[in-house]
C-alpha cells in the first residue's frame, strides 16, 4: 500500500509525491557559498549576506522537521522491532526511492544512519546477489 501523505506537512508530503524518475540529482545539492569571501553563507562573517544568512537558517529549520515527520511516518511505526538491529535493508517503492534515508531523524535527534548500517536496495534480487 502506498504511504498516505495525508499525515505529514506540506513539505513532507511534496517529498512523497511521485516525481520524474530522470530527475537523480534532484537530492544532490550544494550548500550556498557568500560571492565576497567564499565560505559556506552560514560560515560567512560578509554584513551584505546577512538576509542570505538568514533564510539558509530557516530553510535548514524546515528541512530538520520534513526529516523528522518522515522519519515520524517511515521508520517510528516499526522502530521497536528495528531497535537492536545493526543493518537495515530498504526496498523502496516508487518515491520512496526519493527519500534520503541515512539523513532521517528520530524524536531524540539522531540520524537513522548514527543507529544502522543501511542498504538501500531496488529489489530483494538485487540485495541478494
Amino acid at each position: 500500500s502506498d504511504i498516505s501523505s495525508e499525515s505529514c506537512s506540506p513539505l513532507a508530503a511534496a517529498l512523497l509525491q511521485p516525481t520524474p524518475t530522470n530527475n537523480a540529482h534532484a537530492l544532490e545539492r550544494q550548500p550556498a557559498k557568500c560571492k565576497v569571501c567564499g565560505l559556506r553563507i552560514l560560515q560567512c562573517t560578509c554584513a551584505s549576506i546577512e538576509g542570505e544568512r538568514e533564510t539558509n537558517k530557516t530553510d535548514l529549520v524546515q528541512e530538520t522537521e520534513v526529516l523528522r515527520e518522515l522519519y515520524a511516518v517511515l521508520i517510528a511505526p516499526v522502530e521497536e522491532h528495528i531497535e537492536d538491529a545493526k543493518e537495515l535493508l530498504i526496498v523502496p517503492h516508487k518515491e520512496l526511492f526519493e527519500v534520503p534515508w541515512a539523513a532521517l531523524i528520530d524524536a531524540k535527534g539522531r540520524y537513522l544512519i548514527e543507529r544502522h548500517v543501511l542498504r538501500i536496495s531496488p529489489s530483494l534480487r538485487v540485495a541478494h546477489q
